[in-house]
């Protein structure tokens, strides 16, 4: 049911007005492209077009040492009052609450399965590697770059515990799944570098990237139009994370079986120690980031949001940590007063999150303000968080699946439809060129006996790090 302290906005034409099983309005009201309110200067200043120059941030190998070593107990002091930037790499798996020490409590003996083909079944796919990670600590690595096309029935369920999909090893233009969802169900599991692209071409309405088990982290992905939500988690979990990845284009007026959706990410209630750090979120209605659980929301870009920002939908009242947060008013962007950055019920602590333009209020009163994080992951010192006036150029420069080798899909949506009042919410994927029909690449990997995580690590560093070589196998 609606809320009753809710005002009903008019629809725009394009909208149907369809509302949704939480309580949230499904209407888009954009407002006029050269619109700047209160004075406030244009969103095409040098910060928003610029990249953010900086060093790797240690890389996986550096965070794996972080989770299995002691560390601050706590926050240090307010983002504001500290000078150090965050490096390109962005946020570290250790910075998370997220556990992935078994990745280097396995080491060299982690089994590797090895994608060769991008048939998405049978012999050498992805899915015969997560049928074969079922006994033991794995890592995905790949062979083959290109689309990986999922059949309209299909959906690719990792079941296994203690799963790294290594997407970064794959040759350019890295790994694009279309057509349906990654939904991840086991524990301790790492999905990185893969671009995930449902689309319309589905069975059913379908998220691109889930989390259903504990211990899950999406690093480095691009996630696109979804026709329900572009990712989430749907069910109970703990210390799932989203960090460093794109989540944009949500479908809207498309097979959804409620009409208009357009979702940007959700966090189901009960969820707890969820971090969503260092993320673009671009042109979805609404949940930009909605979360109904305990949540960091963090040095996240959200560009041409529509009717909701940050939203926090009862029955629950998470605690909410939303610090340096930037949120860019696009085409379908509802009007400064119509809408808060943060609404509905939480006990939140806000610090730097901005708008721009500015003079849209930070909450519409119903959260519960506190002085300190509510909830915080015990190695993520916050002097080392970008602040607001970075985020933007920080964010385009480093998050998605391959920043510094961008497959042209990626590539479009931020060179030609973020920031400066381009782009808008579509109702396929067929506006902004269709799926994509990369050709498919390979390379031969030969996989060392030892510093096995060291080897993953200079690939992570070849896709996230400007001018870094990428790895070259002799054999």
């Amino acid at each position: 049911m609606q809320r009753s302290n809710e005002p009903v906005f008019t629809a725009h034409s394009h909208d149907a007005g369809i509302g949704s099983a939480s309580g949230e309005l499904d209407d888009r009201t954009p407002t006029s492209g050269g619109e700047m309110e209160h004075g406030s200067t244009p969103s095409n200043s040098p910060l928003g077009r610029r990249q953010y120059v900086g060093l790797l941030g240690g890389g996986v190998l550096a965070s794996l040492v972080g989770c299995l070593s002691s560390r601050s107990d706590g926050p240090a002091t307010d983002s504001a009052a500290g000078d150090a930037s965050r490096p390109s790499g962005g946020f570290g798996w250790d910075e998370t609450f997220t556990d992935t020490s078994w990745i280097a409590a396995a080491g060299d003996d982690l089994t590797v399965e090895t994608v060769t083909t991008l048939e998405s079944t049978g012999s050498g796919s992805i899915t015969e590697a997560f049928d074969n990670a079922v006994d033991e600590p794995t890592v995905i690595v790949f062979e083959v770059g290109g689309v990986i096309e999922l059949d309209a029935a299909e959906n690719l369920r990792l079941e296994a515990d203690q799963v790294w999909i290594a997407g970064q090893t794959a040759p350019s233009p890295g790994v694009t799944i279309t057509r349906g969802m990654l939904r991840i169900h086991g524990d301790e599991c790492v999905a990185q570098h893969l671009t995930v692209l449902a689309g319309d071409q589905t069975a059913e309405d379908e998220n691109c990237l889930v989390i259903d088990g504990d211990d899950v982290l999406f690093d480095h992905c691009t996630a696109m139009w979804g026709t329900d939500e572009v990712g989430g988690m749907p069910n109970v979990c703990e210390r799932g994370s989203f960090i460093n990845s794109v989540f944009a284009e949500g479908l809207y007026d498309s097979i959804h079986p409620k009409g208009p959706h357009s979702r940007g990410l959700h966090i189901n209630d009960k969820s707890t120690d969820i971090c969503i750090m260092g993320n673009l979120f671009a042109h979805n209605n609404r949940r930009n980031p909605l979360t109904r659980g305990d949540a960091v929301i963090a040095n996240n870009y959200i560009y041409n949001h529509g009717r909701s920002l940050i939203n926090f939908n009862s029955p629950a009242e998470p605690d909410v940590s939303s610090v340096g947060n930037v949120f860019e008013k696009g085409p379908d962007s509802y009007s400064l007063e119509r809408r808060s950055v943060h609404h509905y019920d939480a006990t939140l602590y806000a610090a730097d999150t901005v708008s721009i333009p500015d003079g849209r209020p930070q909450t519409d009163d119903e959260p519960d303000l506190v002085d300190e994080p509510p909830i915080w992951p015990p190695a993520l010192d916050r002097d080392r968080l970008v602040e607001s006036e970075d985020v933007p150029a920080f964010v385009r420069g480093m998050a998605g699946a391959r920043p510094a080798d961008r497959p042209p899909v990626d590539r479009t949506l931020l060179d030609e439809r973020v920031g400066d009042d381009s782009g808008g919410i579509i109702d396929s994927q067929a506006e902004v060129g269709g799926y994509p029909a990369y050709e498919r690449t390979t390379r031969s990997l030969t996989v060392p006996d030892s510093d096995r995580l060291a080897w993953i690590d200079s690939f992570s560093a070849a896709v996230e790090q400007p001018e870094t070589p990428v790895p070259v196998d002799d054999n």
